[in-house]
């Protein structure tokens, strides 16, 4: 993403010097190869952001839902101007955040004015339908468990690849076809989409 405009587009839209960012590692999964807790490492994980301009940014993850559907794990998101997620498989943000009180706290984030983007299975969240959200893999593109069927549904109706082509087993598929179902968007709004920067898109010119 770098020289597109898209991160400084983001921190704009968060607020500047004044943003307060949460970074969402998850995606890059809940468990290790072992099949042990996957931990985070909050210093790394928010490492990249403070060069980009972010002063006050903060880690967010874990793995067990009900945790997730606590006030307290909940709190960084009550006052954060802006939410990225990270790559990886968007079913693990689903087993983690769905339907709790941090998912609930992310669309507040949106409601007060606040920016959500993400990259790959960070962008594809942020959709109404879920592509690519099968456990087996990311070349199904329709997955079969109800469970990981639904997005955030941080845009409404649209579903987004974390690909905007891909070429895997010969298919080749324009993910962003039906991105939008009501309303002008223009190419400069469809390009941030491309990179999940799902806030307030609507209203730019």
């Amino acid at each position: 993403m770098k020289q597109t405009g898209i991160l400084e587009t983001f921190l704009r839209l968060a607020g500047g010097k004044d943003a307060r960012l949460v970074v969402v590692p998850t995606a890059g999964g809940n468990k290790s190869q072992d099949g042990g807790v996957r931990q985070y490492n909050e210093d790394k994980v928010v490492a990249p952001w403070k060069p980009r301009g972010f002063k006050d940014v903060r880690m967010l993850h874990t793995h067990d839902a009900k945790i997730a559907d606590t006030a307290e794990f909940a709190a960084p998101l009550t006052d954060a101007t802006a939410v990225w997620f990270d790559g990886g498989r968007q079913w693990n943000i689903v087993d983690s955040y769905m339907n709790t009180k941090t998912y609930r706290e992310f669309h507040k984030v949106l409601e007060r004015g606040g920016v959500i983007a993400g990259s790959s299975a960070g962008a594809t969240i942020q959709g109404d339908y879920l592509v690519r959200g099968a456990v087996a893999g990311p070349n199904i593109m329709m997955t079969p468990e109800k469970e990981h069927e639904r997005g955030f549904n941080f845009l409404r109706n649209p579903t987004r690849g974390n690909r905007e082509t891909s070429q895997r087993n010969g298919i080749e598929h324009n993910s962003c076809r039906r991105v939008v179902s009501r309303g002008a968007w223009s190419q400069r709004r469809l390009a941030l989409l491309h990179a999940g920067l799902c806030s307030r898109l609507a209203r730019m010119s």
